[in-house]
């Protein structure tokens, strides 16, 4: 017999699916996160600095 899927709603709530998080996905996608968050303000620096015309490098 197949098991009906569980509730979408519950499911990213449920201790079981935070704690796998936690341990499972969380190290892999905090370096990446901090990474692209680096590079996202890199760029956003670089466009405040041409908006008054000059070029800045960093």
């Amino acid at each position: 017999m197949v098991r009906p899927l569980p509730d979408p709603a519950s499911v990213h709530n449920s201790p079981e699916y935070r704690n796998w998080f936690i341990d499972a996905v969380w190290p892999i996608e905090r370096p990446r996160r901090t990474a692209l968050l680096s590079a996202l303000e890199g760029w956003a620096q670089v466009d405040i600095d041409d908006a008054d015309g000059t070029m800045r490098t960093l």
